[in-house]
């Protein structure tokens, strides 16, 4: 319950329309405890089986599956770099890394925090990692990264905190924070008359305030209080049991009686008020105060029957509800309230409305009640029917207009001088006759001519027309000739600037001439056979005509006609009524919703806007309107409302990029994407936050700068062919009021297959040019070619011979040498020809000179493996490889060391194999030591018969290399080893030689 002292109103049911967003909307329970708006602009809802997260067209759940180990949250914060920080039932906090949940590191510690408090809830999160909780009952604490409690308010002091400031929080305020002392769970009962407030922020504490509380008939409690740091006019808030105490800035503390359930949240609206979520399924309450008196004005409750945790107005303005029981509900436009005496007012649609400047207004209703809601006191009168007789013959008030001019209000039966008196009667009422005596059918439409000094009123009924007198309310002329005619169901009667009576009807625009005859004017437009339903001539002469299903015509002097209608952005074609303001504004009830816009002096619409259930207006059907200033007073389906016009919506949020998947593989999003050649499909998903649009947003997007933008209202692109190359990416998104985002973009690379480059094409080219030239050239030198050859193997054996090369492998390359020429491949025995002279040249100078440098050293291998491996018929493959800084000219090291071990790699290692082959030569410097590692790949020493014990050349080298000096660190100069691999199988050898070098540079 709740109600207050010395107010002159009762609680009132405030009429905004609620979107409601429950489990079957997707949210993973209906208990919500708070809702949090991140920087990105998502909406999280903490519960008590998970976190959910909104973005106006669905919901993404966070559980124990992202990591979330405990699902109940009571608390969401933002932390250093906008990373998201809960706060859960067990007083653990987890953080968001990407799209899974990370446990505090300190979480063990907050878990034995929460054994000696009912409440723990994370406040903040500091730039150094430092949390700060609420401890219900003790007070606030910082809880460092190592581990470090420290208390920032006074345990032993009675006495509530409220915190100026914290970083990450929504709304611009921070919590209570109650001590021990007297305040006792599960309430903060105060058992004394007196609290002390402090104020600040956490670390400073600079305002302390001393209140002596009201006396209450029980002990009471604080429920809730907060600091407040937005621009209106409140500084600090709490209530208890039967108060509600608050503070203005720069003013004393004030109290007022209140009694309602536990306040769980308070927040300050946009205009001066107070909401207070209150538990127990006491609903939301909003109080507007007068700032003079300090007294409660207006007391309005919405959800009543729900018990509400939290509220926030989001960055668009959008209010959110989080209750207990019914999931989430949404209001895109809270200043936007409907009548709030509704509850007083029929149970009927509203077909029309009657402004009295700022004293009230007047309703009719489709089932025969008129009513006065006076703006002073909110109250709500019956104006029509006030007795049995008229009871008995009610009839519709298709129309109600106030006339300024002659304080008269004329209705669709009668009319009668404003105020109506407060005991008035029947002899109050003008009723309508005709001339003759008759009564008039009700009327349907009244019309001010043109020149609005008129002493008379247009008016239009079933089967009549005809002209009031705006002093008295009596009929002046009347004409009945439609019933029977051709011409059905006259709508509107207007005299325009030229004194012509132009007539709406249901088929379309006639004029009574002045011969009293019916006829078609000399307006002759597209839209003349329309339902004509309101007509209006602007200041330049042009009409305006609002039609039943072609929206509102433009026609001026010079005969050019313009069309206004959805596809300009009017809510609906099927227009009710439009008024035209002294700025030639043009506000239009249709039967989808409200339009307002302007005209250019040539007729073409400006700045169209439309607005709907979705702007908070309580039905999209509207029979009648009214305009004073930017608010508009609408008759719809679901009773009387008063619009406020929002401000133009000029901000549109880029959309982001939530996913690319290419090839079905969700991909790293980044600026710039480079994805390998031969991708076939790349789908990409996106989503703009606009809850005002509740997901009807437009979009737009181009893959290149120099392409026509696309518009859609998907969330997802695919383009199934992109051929390579490199595209720039861009979507856009639109605002309600047509504005288009800054585009959301990234660059996306698509590589060209190695083949159908242009590099490949042109070495294609080169080789099959190469292979003509060849193919011509082989037939007439292979003869010659032949005998040089034989000559050349002649002089390299005795070469070979004086090098003291191992004669087999001499023997094995001259035999490789003369089985390319049989085999007529004159090509491949050139070039092991050349490789073997240049080995050989190698030989003889390494032995003649006794050692060499390291490059030389590293050539000589080079050439030897290549000879090897084209004679083996690649069978192996090998490597070389230096450290990158070794000085390869610097060193001598002595010859034909090296050689013996990779021969008998190849000879013994290469032999049982047929391809896989693998030998690897590593050159390392420790010090003045050469590391020289060899490994292969081959069947490991054990199964090598020949070696160590049958190697002559290794035999020697052995003794070589135990001639030098010893190493520095007492490592042997050669060591063996047999590789395994994880299944402990043979896996190949690796030889280990360090060799003592020269530096020349020293």
């Amino acid at each position: 319950m709740y109600c207050w002292a010395g107010a002159a109103l009762g609680a009132q049911t405030a009429q905004l329309s609620f979107k409601n967003l429950g489990t079957e909307a997707g949210l993973p329970s209906s208990e919500v405890y708070v809702s949090y708006e991140d920087h990105q602009g998502y909406i999280w809802f903490g519960t008590d089986n998970g976190l959910a997260r909104y973005n106006g067209y669905d919901f993404d759940i966070f559980d124990s599956r992202h990591g979330l180990q405990d699902v109940v949250v009571f608390s969401i914060v933002s932390g250093p770099e906008n990373t998201l920080w809960v706060s859960t039932y067990t007083g653990r906090v987890f953080y968001l890394e990407g799209d899974q949940f990370v446990p505090y590191e300190n979480n063990d510690i907050l878990l034995d925090i929460k054994r000696n408090t009912p409440f723990l809830v994370i406040l903040g999160v500091e730039p150094s990692g430092s949390l700060i909780l609420n401890v219900r009952h003790e007070g606030i604490l910082r809880l460092t990264r190592n581990g470090t409690q420290e208390w920032l308010t006074d345990r032993q002091q009675d006495a509530m905190y409220l915190v100026e400031e914290i970083e990450g929080r929504n709304n611009g305020q921070g919590l209570t924070s109650i001590n021990k002392g007297n305040l006792v769970f599960p309430m903060p009962w105060v058992r004394q008359d007196s609290l002390v407030i402090h104020t600040g922020n956490y670390n400073e504490w600079s305002e302390k305030h001393y209140l002596k509380l009201r006396k209450e008939p029980r002990l009471p409690y604080v429920s809730y209080g907060a600091k407040f740091n937005t621009e209106g006019p409140w500084d600090l808030a709490f209530v208890t049991t039967r108060f509600f105490y608050g503070k203005l800035k720069g003013e004393d503390i004030f109290s007022v009686p209140l009694e309602t359930n536990a306040v769980n949240y308070m927040m300050p609206d946009n205009q001066g008020g107070i909401w207070l979520c209150s538990s127990l399924g006491s609903g939301l309450l909003h109080l507007a105060f007068d700032p003079e008196t300090k007294q409660i004005t207006t007391m309005d409750s919405l959800l009543t029957e729900y018990s509400i945790s939290y509220c926030m107005y989001d960055r668009q303005g959008g209010l959110w509800i989080s209750t207990l029981d019914k999931g989430v509900f949404y209001n895109a436009f809270p200043t936007t309230v409907a009548c709030p005496m509704r509850q007083k007012l029929p149970n009927s649609r509203a077909l029309s409305v009657a402004l009295v400047e700022d004293e009230g207004v007047y309703a009719g209703f489709a089932n025969g009640e008129l009513h006065y809601v006076d703006f002073n006191s909110m109250e709500s009168r019956k104006i029509y029917p006030n007795d049995p007789a008229q009871e008995e013959n009610l009839f519709k008030f298709y129309e109600v207009f106030y006339d300024k001019a002659y304080g008269r209000v004329h209705t669709s039966k009668f009319s009668f001088l404003h105020p109506f008196p407060q005991n008035g009667s029947e002899s109050d009422l003008q009723r309508y006759f005709s001339p003759e005596g008759g009564r008039v059918k009700p009327i349907k439409r009244l019309s001010i001519p043109w020149d609005s000094t008129a002493g008379e009123l247009g008016f239009s009924a079933s089967i009549e027309i005809g002209t009031l007198d705006r002093a008295s309310g009596r009929v002046k002329d009347f004409f009945s000739t439609f019933d029977g005619k051709d011409v059905q169901g006259p709508q509107y009667l207007y005299v325009d600037k030229g004194g012509k009576n132009l007539i709406g009807t249901l088929h379309g625009l006639y004029e009574l001439e002045e011969s009293l005859e019916i006829g078609r004017p000399d307006i002759d437009f597209s839209g003349k056979d329309e339902r004509v339903e309101v007509i209006h001539q602007l200041k330049n002469g042009a009409y305006l005509f609002g039609t039943r299903g072609n929206g509102i015509v433009y026609f001026d002097p010079a005969g050019k006609e313009r069309v206004i209608n959805i596809d300009d952005g009017l809510a609906s074609n099927m227009v009710r009524d439009f008024i035209v303001d002294e700025e030639e504004v043009i506000y239009v009830a249709t039967l989808n919703g409200l339009s307002v816009f302007r005209l250019t002096p040539d007729g073409e619409p400006l700045d169209v806007r439309s607005f709907g259930q979705e702007h908070g207006i309580v039905s999209d059907e509207i029979h009648g309107l009214e305009v004073a200033q930017d608010v508009v007073w609408l008759a719809t389906s679901e009773g009387v409302m008063r619009f406020s016009i929002p401000p133009k919506d000029t901000t549109s949020y880029p959309p982001i990029i939530t996913e690319i998947t290419v090839d079905g593989t969700p991909t790293l999003m980044d600026s710039r994407i480079k994805l390998r050649p031969g991708t076939k499909n790349i789908q990409i998903d996106y989503c703009a936050i606009d809850f005002h649009q509740e997901g009807n947003i437009a979009y737009r997007y181009r893959i290149d700068s120099e392409d026509e933008w696309t518009q859609t209202d998907g969330v997802s692109v695919i383009y199934p062919q992109l051929r390579p190359g490199t595209y720039h990416f861009e979507i856009a998104s639109k605002s309600r009021d047509g504005v288009w985002s800054t585009p959301t973009s990234f660059s996306l690379i698509i590589p060209q297959l190695w083949y159908r480059t242009l590099f490949a094409q042109i070495l294609f080219a080169l080789m099959l040019i190469s292979g003509l030239v060849v193919a011509v050239l082989r037939y007439g030198h292979n003869r010659r070619k032949e005998q040089t050859l034989l000559i050349q193997i002649n002089n390299l054996e005795r070469s070979a011979l004086q090098a003291q090369m191992n004669p087999h492998f001499v023997f094995n390359c001259l035999n490789s040498i003369q089985s390319f020429i049989l085999q007529d491949q004159s090509m491949e025995a050139v070039s092991y020809l050349g490789l073997f002279a240049n080995l050989v040249r190698q030989t003889l100078n390494a032995s003649a000179k006794g050692t060499h440098s390291l490059r030389e050293e590293i050539e000589m291998l080079d050439n030897y493996l290549r000879l090897e491996k084209l004679r083996f018929k690649e069978v192996f493959n090998y490597g070389i490889h230096q450290a990158p800084d070794l000085p390869l000219d610097d060193y001598q090291i002595p010859t034909l060391l090296i050689q013996p071990f990779i021969e008998n790699a190849v000879i013994h290692g290469m032999k049982e194999r047929e391809s896989g082959g693998r030998i690897d030569v590593y050159f390392s410097m420790e010090g003045s030591e050469l590391e020289v590692s060899i490994v292969d790949n081959g069947p490991g020493f054990q199964k090598q018969h020949g070696f160590p014990r049958k190697s002559m050349g290794i035999e020697i080298t052995r003794r070589r290399l135990e001639m030098m000096p010893p190493t520095p660190d007492g490592r042997k100069r050669m060591e063996l080893e047999t590789l395994r691999d994880f299944e402990g199988k043979v896996a190949g050898t690796q030889i280990m030689l360090m060799i003592f070098t020269r530096n020349l540079s020293e």
